[in-house]
């Protein structure tokens, strides 16, 4: 967290800023930055989140940027994060440059995401890990793909392909160049073909 801070502070475009993992924001869970906008540059959500991405792995994005006319400070002049997450912000961007899907597979892993991660909409450049997604939720989406996509994909491509527009160019991929991959069915080896291959 502190070191998504330290990076956000860098923004020309940004004055102060804090980070928190928040699951009650319009349907929102995971990270949301707090930014405080400097007074001689207004900036777009969205390219604040381009700025990270370029320094950042996906997953430490944050997918909700809100803006404040000043953090909320506690006695000794440190964020007072509590008062913080009961703030009702100025809405900067729901979401870092929300784009819409715009093909019918991102349509459907959208749906899939919601799902899965329990929020509203999901837009083409939000990243699972940033909205709430981890490994075992990953799995499940997984599952649901082989059920629209009839093909499988490994539990990695989640994690390298975390944006929903890259899981659906994923999946496209595979559509258009090896048509349905499913799995084969596990079927049973019987003993006397066990013993002959041992052999």
């Amino acid at each position: 967290m502190e070191e998504v801070e330290t990076i956000l502070k860098q923004h020309p475009a940004v004055a102060d800023a804090a980070v928190l993992t928040r699951e009650a924001f319009e349907g929102h869970k995971g990270l949301v930055a707090y930014v405080v906008p400097s007074k001689s540059i207004e900036s777009a959500a969205a390219d604040i989140g381009s700025f990270l991405r370029a320094r950042l792995p996906e997953y430490a994005v944050p997918s909700c940027f809100l803006r404040l006319e000043a953090l909320p400070l506690n006695s000794v002049g440190k964020i007072d994060r509590r008062a913080l997450a009961r703030l009702e912000p100025h809405q900067w961007e729901t979401r870092a440059g929300f784009e819409p899907a715009r093909t019918a597979t991102e349509s459907a892993l959208a749906r899939i995401w919601c799902d899965v991660l329990g929020v509203k909409r999901v837009g083409i450049r939000d990243n699972f890990f940033g909205l709430g997604g981890h490994s075992l939720l990953a799995t499940g989406v997984l599952y649901r793909v082989r059920d629209r996509f009839k093909i499988d994909l490994p539990i990695r491509t989640v994690f390298e392909k975390a944006t929903l527009a890259s899981l659906a160019a994923a999946i496209d991929a595979i559509k258009d160049g090896c048509g349905t991959m499913v799995a084969p069915a596990i079927r049973p080896v019987s003993r006397r073909l066990q013993r002959l291959n041992r052999s």
